[in-house]
């Protein structure tokens, strides 16, 4: 193979080059290169042979050090990151004249918090480097921070867990639709037990005492619904 030398350095050259198309160059220009010297990346360096064509992945090599970079990244899945190992991780394959990128798949994590109360609010803390990184895990947990909610926002959320317990009271009573339908059609006797439950269920709004302390996704706070055979009495 020829070697051509300019002053103190000696170049290795290909036997023959590659045709200058667009097709060649345009490849050439997408590549990553791993410089073993320096331990850095970079891309093709745009140099040419003699005929125009971009110089190849052997004369970069050969000249430079340089190895093309294979990455094998997955595709993430949900809340997951591929995070690039460092460059001595990487599988260096010098008779390829290819360094492989090797990585760790890291999932983020977002806990629900559990110290808010109901006058405040809460947000994810924006800079990750607040966020909790654990090595063994590979898991990023996000952090939130808490502030108190303006007497508009506390308002705003009064009206709405209002409207959030008369949705789900409505619900409620809507689930019993079918016995008084049931006993209009068979010319059955809705059960005091079915009427006391219907009737609670619309005095609920007025028994609240607290909406900022009601618990609607607590069965204990509201009355027991009545089984199949307390439905009627005829």
């Amino acid at each position: 193979m020829p070697y051509i030398t300019e002053g103190e350095k000696t170049y290795w050259l290909p036997d023959t080059y590659p045709e200058n198309t667009d097709e060649w160059n345009q490849a050439q220009r997408q590549k990553r290169y791993l410089i073993l010297s320096e331990q850095r990346c970079r891309s093709h360096p745009r140099w040419n042979f003699d005929n125009g064509a971009l110089v190849t992945d052997e004369y970069l090599y050969k000249n430079g050090g340089w190895l093309r970079i294979v990455d094998n990244y997955p595709e993430a899945g949900f809340n997951q990151v591929v995070i690039t190992d460092p460059f001595e991780s990487w599988i260096k394959d010098e008779s390829a004249m290819t360094a492989t990128v090797t990585y760790t798949l890291w999932q983020y994590v977002y806990p629900s918090p559990t110290d808010v109360s109901y006058t405040e609010k809460w947000e994810w803390t924006s800079e990750e480097g607040n966020w909790v990184r654990d090595e063994s895990a590979k898991t990023i947990t996000a952090t939130y921070t808490r502030t108190d909610l303006t007497a508009d926002e506390l308002s705003a959320k009064d009206t709405e867990a209002w409207a959030d317990a008369r949705y789900e009271r409505n619900l409620r009573l809507a689930a019993t639709d079918h016995i008084i339908l049931q006993a209009l059609e068979k010319s059955k006797t809705v059960s005091d037990t079915v009427k006391t439950y219907r009737q609670a269920l619309r005095d609920i709004p007025s028994n609240i005492s607290n909406i900022r302390t009601f618990d609607l996704t607590s069965d204990a706070l509201w009355p027991t619904e009545p089984t199949s055979d307390q439905y009627f009495t005829s």
